[in-house]
């Protein structure tokens, strides 16, 4: 499936709104019950969302893709993408989300057991985050944007999630 976007705005009587501009493919593969592939990708895709007619978030997506996959009880995904807008506790910015090696999910567990990503802001400062298991996480921070780790946080998917 192949969308493009122009303008696709909701609104409401409040003065609220939002629009969509950009492009997006979906490919969706199911070969049995369980087991299923997808891939979405798009070179832009960007959002604004108004309240009483105030611009009040602009994101943005660029070279983006999403690859996921279910064999029975076990789920793989990654993201590669770049993305410019307004991120709580950081800021307006442009950060580079890099999939190192892909997430596995476990069923029942909600969090990932195994996976690596980087996230890399304009002025070369990082974050890799690493899943240790289902239930805690290792980030390792570039403060200075040298290349160099300076810090090492263990911390769990609960902390993380409680962030966003």
């Amino acid at each position: 499936m192949m969308l493009r976007f122009s303008d696709l705005s909701t609104s409401t009587s409040a003065g609220n709104s939002s629009s969509v501009n950009g492009d997006m493919r979906m490919d969706f593969n199911q070969t049995a019950y369980k087991k299923a592939t997808i891939v979405v990708s798009g070179n832009l895709m960007q959002s604004k969302v108004y309240r009483y007619g105030v611009l009040t978030r602009n994101e943005q997506l660029a070279a983006y893709t999403y690859t996921g996959s279910i064999d029975g009880n076990v789920s793989t995904f990654s993201s590669n993408f770049s993305f410019t807008g307004n991120v709580a506790k950081l800021g307006n910015g442009t950060y580079v989300i890099k999939t190192v090696t892909p997430f596995q999910v476990t069923v029942p567990a909600l969090n990932p057991s195994t996976g690596v990503m980087t996230v890399t802001a304009t002025d070369n400062t990082s974050v890799r985050l690493t899943a240790i298991d289902a239930t805690s996480v290792k980030l390792d921070v570039d403060r200075n944007g040298d290349g160099v780790y300076d810090e090492t946080i263990n911390t769990t998917w609960t902390d993380i999630n409680s962030r966003s």
